[in-house]
């Protein structure tokens, strides 16, 4: 199970969700969400979907995409609750 962000790196995250001019990869921001004992899940949120994260690796997407036709998300009602699910600026 992943943690919450907290403290300076929920701010420094929130500063960057908020702030798109910011993004160097503009409209594309990495996330990332780390759990114990497990590598982090890789993810993108989208200028134009702020509220979703993108869950992707190349082959992650890449072998979904083909049997499903769809890339996974993950729908939030904001960018605290992103945070709170574990999800930070990569």
């Amino acid at each position: 199970m992943s943690k919450p962000v907290l403290g300076e790196a929920r701010q420094q995250s929130l500063k960057m969700l908020y702030n798109t001019d910011s993004w160097n990869n503009w409209p594309v921001l990495p996330v990332k969400r780390r759990q114990e004992g497990k590598m982090p899940e890789c993810g993108t949120v989208l200028d134009s979907v702020p509220n979703e994260v993108y869950r992707n690796s190349v082959f992650l997407v890449t072998m979904f995409e083909q049997i499903t036709g769809e890339t996974p998300r993950m729908d939030y009602l904001n960018f605290e609750e992103m945070l709170d699910d574990g999800w930070e600026v990569d």
